[in-house]
């Protein structure tokens, strides 16, 4: 079939690939809004009355003991040696590494993006979503931790 002049031809693929970013754009955008809305949830009540236990192991090693007192849930134990931040407890395990020294001022002031960049292992995680909410719990706990700290 012949075309006429100044018509264009879209082809079938080409609208399933558009349809198919549109959809997943829209997929992320709704992880990306339950994943802030599960963030909120960590501070206002997983973390709400957690306390920090602060133990320099040795002049390279900090090992900070994360929970609510006479609570088991939700304990998070991190140790931070030297450019390594290792993370265990109720909420998975990771580890994250930096190229440079980093201390827990350091750690307080990284966005979750650049944060999760450095996460070189994470406990099983069935979604992209569940990795990031695991990867906030951390990231929060020691930016409340950082505060609580400096309350003191």
């Amino acid at each position: 079939m012949a075309r006429k002049a100044g018509s264009t031809h879209v082809d079938s693929q080409s609208i399933f690939t558009t349809k198919k970013q549109i959809m997943n754009n829209q997929i992320k955008q709704i992880n990306d809004n339950q994943v802030k809305q599960q963030m909120d949830q960590i501070e206002t009540i997983w973390f709400k009355d957690h306390v920090a236990t602060l133990q320099m192991i040795d002049h390279r090693i900090t090992r900070i003991y994360w929970n609510k007192l006479g609570l088991k849930g939700f304990s998070i134990v991190y140790l931070i040696d030297e450019n390594n931040l290792f993370v265990t407890g109720d909420l998975g395990e990771a580890i994250y590494s930096w190229s440079g020294k980093i201390d827990l001022h350091f750690l307080r002031n990284c966005e979750l993006d650049y944060f999760k960049s450095k996460c070189k292992a994470l406990s099983e995680c069935n979604s992209k979503s569940m990795a990031t909410l695991k990867c906030a719990s951390h990231l929060i706990g020691l930016k409340m931790i950082d505060r609580q700290l400096n309350n003191q």
